[in-house]
């Protein structure tokens, strides 16, 4: 997703695809929702530009969505402040321990309010 940006985003997408939603949208649910709408896999991960996913994460999400009832899986986060992991106190405040990142196409819609956008999700959670 490319919202108005006037860096080195572009490019450096570019060259790990040649799909990119590209817009300008004045609220956050809104934009999420052309990111989801433009996914063709029964799965979807969210990831912000902030976040990574390890090879091990990768290796669990292929397992998980092979097999799974479920419509949707929570994804645990580590913190980090500069590079320090921050284990104690930093979810409740300002980051988050976990979060509803893997879902089924369907199954997670956004709310239209300014940042942070309300979420839903449906069906049974993995």
């Amino acid at each position: 997703m490319l919202d108005r940006c006037c860096d080195r985003s572009r490019e450096i997408a570019r060259s790990s695809t040649d799909r990119l939603v590209e817009g300008a949208w004045e609220r956050e649910g809104p934009r999420r929702h052309a990111g989801i709408d433009a996914c063709r896999g029964d799965w979807i991960i969210e990831i912000d530009a902030d976040e990574r996913v390890s090879p091990e994460l990768a290796a669990e999400i292929r397992r998980i969505i092979a097999a799974s009832p479920a419509a949707w899986h929570l994804i645990p986060v580590d913190n980090y402040v500069g590079g320090r992991l921050v284990r104690w106190g930093w979810g409740a405040s300002f980051g988050r321990s976990a979060h509803g990142a893997l879902f089924r196409k369907g199954a997670k819609g956004w709310g239209d309010q300014r940042v942070p956008p309300g979420r839903r999700v449906l069906g049974t959670t993995g």
